[in-house]
């Protein structure tokens, strides 16, 4: 196998997953902020860094394919043979998976929970709206809480 092929895929697979960590970085503050224009934004780049991620998968993957590596057994059997650098890279990757994946499921629990008291929130101002809205222009019962009677009229 080309080492130094198979190392400059590493790297572009770590450059990718680096970028990737620093986006969702910024969805959290975002999620944080309230700030769903920048929640968007960073959706529309996520999907992008992701199809960047999954083409320097498939390159790797196809090289390791070609030199008979494409199993984890052989895989896992040819590193420990392989050069430190390469070892260090691969380790790298893996803890930086690892990293995003947890990043990734506090952020959509963030999102939930943000999600959750929004939503109570506008309950709160639907039933405050509907309690305002018993009371005319002057402070005194509408017409349409009371019916036709007037208060105190009883």
């Amino acid at each position: 196998m080309d080492v130094s092929a198979l190392l400059a895929l590493c790297q572009s697979e770590m450059a990718a997953l680096d970028a990737l960590q620093h986006t969702l970085e910024e969805e959290q503050r975002a999620i944080l902020r309230f700030d769903a224009f920048q929640l968007e934004e960073m959706a529309h780049t996520k999907l992008r860094q992701l199809e960047e991620l999954t083409a320097a998968r498939e390159k790797r993957l196809a090289l390791q394919t070609e030199a008979g590596l494409a199993d984890s057994l052989h895989w896992q059997a040819w590193l420990l043979q392989a050069p430190a650098e390469l070892r260090q890279q691969w380790q790298g990757m893996e803890k930086a998976i690892i990293r995003l994946k947890t990043l990734n499921e506090v952020n959509a629990t963030l999102a939930q929970e943000r999600m959750q008291f929004a939503s109570e929130v506008l309950d709160s101002l639907r039933a405050s709206s509907q309690a305002i809205t018993g009371y005319g222009r002057h402070g005194n019962l509408s017409g349409t809480l009371s019916g036709s009677r007037r208060l105190g009229s009883a």
